[in-house]
């Protein structure tokens, strides 16, 4: 988890640690202006969920709330 936290800040990303009852996770904003979210937006998800799913297999990921954030969470 330290390492994926370490990336995110070096790209740049807010992110805050939650938890899940046991499990522990971060939540990186995502947020956008407007009505709709733009293209960077879904091309920031799917770099995180590339880098997740690439380096990290004991983590999950999944979009919250119309892809204002990103879940990054322990399987």
């Amino acid at each position: 988890m330290q390492s994926i936290a370490k990336w995110l800040t070096q790209k740049g990303f807010a992110f805050r640690q939650v938890a899940m009852g046991t499990k522990k996770g971060l939540m990186v904003d995502t947020n956008y202006t407007g009505m709709y979210p733009k293209a960077k937006t879904f091309d920031d998800h799917d770099m995180i969920r590339k880098r997740v799913s690439r380096y990290h297999k004991s983590l999950v990921t999944e979009p919250r709330g119309y892809y204002t954030a990103i879940l990054i969470m322990e399987v």
